[in-house]
């Protein structure tokens, strides 16, 4: 707390934001722990979410802090955040000891085809257009429903799940080009 009460000069705006930071800080906590699924990225999530809370503070009312739309806005600034930390942990190498291997039975040659089909999978969903490429990853790899999706896509329930239609059935045609990938 100490480092964001440096951050703002003004006495009326540090109100604004303890307020906040006292009625959402569980909210965004269980908001972004809900996608990162560690308490301590949790924690980095709601602190990160802040700073940006802070950038918009001066566009935020005193008499909006309470209401429905404040909770949502402050949700979504965590899940943007939560989103990004796991994007970048995504990016990191695994150290080899956390890595599970799936059966100690497989030969390395099963093992280098389940990568190697994993990889090929990969880059069909980094082809497909943007739009669907981020629709399937909120519902697939961040386990959002159509409607947490549609908040942070700015659109409805109903065109995340046409769009996540879409995205499969563009998904399958181009595991059909690539003949050594199966869907099972």
């Amino acid at each position: 707390m100490i480092v964001f009460a440096d951050m703002i000069d003004d006495p009326r705006e540090q109100f604004k934001f303890d307020l906040i930071h006292h009625t959402y800080r569980n909210i965004m906590y269980r908001a972004a722990n809900n996608i990162l699924r560690n308490s301590h990225d949790a924690e980095d999530a709601v602190q990160q979410s802040m700073i940006k809370v802070i950038h918009i503070l001066h566009r935020i009312d005193y008499e909006d802090i309470p209401k429905a739309k404040s909770r949502k806005l402050m949700c979504i600034i965590a899940k943007y955040t939560a989103i990004d930390i796991y994007r970048k942990r995504l990016r990191l190498p695994q150290p080899a000891e956390s890595i599970e291997l799936s059966v100690v039975s497989d030969s390395p040659e099963e093992v280098y085809l389940e990568i190697w089909d994993y990889q090929n999978l990969i880059s069909c969903i980094g082809r497909l257009k943007e739009s669907y490429r981020e629709v399937l990853q909120l519902r697939v790899l961040y386990h959002l429903s159509a409607k947490e999706a549609g908040e942070i896509l700015n659109i409805s329930e109903e065109n995340v799940n046409i769009r996540f239609m879409r995205a499969k059935l563009a998904l399958k045609e181009l595991l059909k080009e690539n003949p050594h990938l199966h869907p099972k």
